[in-house]
């Protein structure tokens, strides 16, 4: 059974997507009736069980065929907002401005709050290479090595210049963590688009790294295996799918306010690679009903798009009814 999604809405990126006929949006498909809406539904309900406001965003690699839930509205990113800081300063290495080798001195001052196992190890200060910060930013979400990534990206505004020349549109870097750590509540407004991104643009992303459209082959390999081989995690997409299913992905949190999940996942059989963003803005109940609530989602696109008998002992299946009765342990 090959993917079956419909296009509910224009893509948020300009890249000429895999399989798409041009530059632009994916292309239409004309679905049976009610073979969509079924998803749409029980993602819906899947949805309704956090409380708050949740973005979903599914674009299959390959054909460029996408589906979503609020997939335009920009939602916090929290440390998913280390993938596009990443990408700049990868493409900045590709481009020899910087070396993987080049040491990198992060003093006292500049340490990051929240999780930050270098500031952890090191309070005082610490010299590191660059590739030991991008490894340290993805794999375990670590926010001083954010923020200093940050710093050679040139600041928020050369990440948000590099991803407008990728022709990137509905993501915005805005600020380090050590001014999130003061500015940053319990709760998100929705008309605050600072360091957000739109499900549907997140997607976008990762479809083109994936695609090999923003990276080269070497720095690609890095970034997506940095995300593969991670210590992000694992209640939230990955939890939603049968043990052993390759996904790369970035996990962002930030209390109740924001619980988020985006990846690359592949598919069984040749059935190709489904780019997936699931964000959630201020949820009512614990952030761990919230990633549990990620995981349902995951697991009815999965049924969708592998079929529903393929691996069908998943990590962490949850049934709906049951989400509100079962916890797992807090994400870092």
């Amino acid at each position: 059974m090959f993917l079956r999604l419909l296009v509910l809405a224009p893509a948020a990126t300009a890249l000429p997507l895999p399989g798409s006929a041009g530059g632009g949006a994916a292309p239409r498909f004309n679905a049976p009736p009610g073979q969509d809406t079924s998803l749409l539904a029980a993602i819906r309900e899947r949805a309704a069980a956090t409380g708050g406001v949740v973005g979903v965003h599914l674009r299959h690699v390959e054909s460029g065929r996408v589906m979503g839930m609020n997939e335009g509205e920009p939602f916090f990113m929290s440390s998913v907002t280390k993938v596009p800081i990443s990408l700049r300063v990868l493409r900045q290495v590709q481009r020899g401005r910087l070396r993987l080798a080049d040491s990198v001195r992060i003093t006292r001052g500049q340490m990051g709050p929240g999780h930050s196992p270098i500031r952890d190890a090191s309070p005082g200060g610490v010299t590191l290479t660059v590739e030991q910060l991008l490894r340290a930013a993805v794999r375990q979400s670590d926010n001083s090595a954010s923020d200093a990534l940050l710093r050679l990206a040139g600041g928020p505004d050369s990440v948000n210049a590099e991803l407008a020349r990728l022709g990137i549109r509905g993501i915005r870097v805005s600020r380090p963590y050590r001014v999130l750590g003061r500015e940053i509540g319990a709760r998100i407004e929705a008309s605050d688009t600072r360091d957000t991104s739109t499900p549907a643009a997140m997607t976008g992303l990762l479809a083109a790294l994936h695609a090999g459209r923003l990276l080269g082959p070497a720095e690609a390999r890095l970034l997506l295996g940095w995300m593969t081989d991670t210590e992000n995690p694992r209640n939230r997409i990955v939890a939603g799918l049968p043990a052993g299913t390759v996904v790369a992905h970035k996990t962002g949190t930030w209390g109740r306010a924001a619980v988020n999940d985006v990846g690359i996942v592949t598919l069984p059989g040749g059935r190709g690679h489904l780019a997936l963003a699931v964000f959630i803005r201020n949820a009512t109940v614990p952030d761990s009903l919230s990633q549990r609530a990620i995981a349902a989602i995951t697991r009815a696109v999965w049924e969708q798009a592998a079929g529903r008998d393929a691996g069908a002992a998943a990590v962490g299946r949850t049934p709906v009814h049951d989400m509100r009765r079962r916890a797992v342990p807090a994400a870092p």
